[in-house]
């Protein structure tokens, strides 16, 4: 399961939106391509643009 995280801010101080997938690749295809594989991992970069809104997070299952 993977959670992504939409920012109405560069600073990523306010939530915009929620949106819970099964795969990555569900992500990418929602996002029409914007949002790749790459922006999973993406450490803090000093320029800021559009995928500064986003934030793919990764959910671990919890074992019952």
């Amino acid at each position: 399961m993977y959670l992504l995280i939409v920012y109405n801010d560069l600073k990523q101080e306010r939530i915009c939106g929620l949106f819970k997938f099964k795969f990555v690749k569900d992500v990418v295809k929602w996002s029409n391509r914007v949002i790749t594989h790459s922006d999973i991992n993406t450490p803090n970069s000093r320029y800021k643009s559009y995928k500064k809104l986003f934030k793919i997070v990764r959910l671990k299952k919890i074992p019952k």
